[in-house]
């Protein structure tokens, strides 16, 4: 997605410490709510469900 221009917005509250170390260019954010708030479009790992209950017009 990035060779075609995407720019990435990751949260994982879990393993954004080992994510910062393996990835480049990705941008980090603080909760999924950043993630989330300015996208074109969004995916999602399972678990993801009380962040979406949560905001419903984000998921």
């Amino acid at each position: 997605m990035q060779d075609a221009g995407a720019v990435i917005h990751a949260y994982d509250p879990e393993g954004i410490e080992q994510a910062q170390k393996l990835l480049e260019n990705v941008i980090c954010c603080t909760d999924a709510y950043d993630a989330m708030e300015t996208a074109g479009c969004t995916g999602h790992r399972p678990g993801m469900g009380p962040f979406l209950r949560a905001r419903p017009q984000l998921g």
